[in-house]
């Protein structure tokens, strides 16, 4: 099944629960780093399971390590940064960035990148789903999203949203449980 503007209309509206967290994090745009209640929010809507994990990074190294990474110009340099919190791995750096500039970035998973193999834009001999990515997959992945989100005048945290249900709908593996 292509990717086709109805696909793309039927799941480009916000959740709540997203919108909630993007709110909350607005003053981290104009301040240009998050707050340990920010950080910990944005953590928990992408996966609560390692709470524990992400509540042992301070408040200063919540806000030096975001501070660099929202400033520095280099996108792969962001997700580096990010992933030096404790708890922080690739999915969740980006998922930090895109809930802080969502009109930039998409959050890398399992589920969206599983979409691009689908649709054939990601060429792939692996037969397996990917379970880990580094910051070069997902460099791709979010040149990848800027490129259809422009295509389907979206942002790329819709374009994201799009895949991740485009997923749902096309397979039948289950990924969680």
């Amino acid at each position: 099944m292509p990717l086709t503007e109805e696909i793309v209309k039927k799941y480009s509206k916000e959740d709540e629960q997203t919108v909630r967290v993007m709110n909350k994090c607005k003053g981290a745009r104009k301040r240009g780093y998050l707050t340990k209640e920010e950080f910990i929010a944005i953590c928990r809507w992408k996966s609560p399971r390692p709470l524990k994990h992400y509540n042992k990074n301070s408040e200063k190294r919540i806000k030096e390590l975001t501070q660099k990474a929202f400033s520095t110009q280099f996108e792969k340099r962001k997700i580096t940064l990010l992933d030096k919190l404790s708890g922080v791995n690739v999915p969740m750096a980006s998922a930090i960035i895109t809930l802080v500039f969502p009109e930039k970035y998409g959050v890398i998973d399992v589920r969206g990148w599983n979409s691009l193999k689908r649709l054939k834009i990601i060429k792939s001999s692996e037969t397996k789903r990917k379970r880990y990515f580094d910051a070069r997959d997902w460099y791709r992945y979010t040149m990848i999203v800027r490129h259809l989100a422009k295509k389907f005048k979206v942002t790329p945290r819709i374009m994201d949203r799009v895949l991740y249900f485009y997923d749902i709908d096309t397979t039948s593996d289950k990924i969680y449980g």
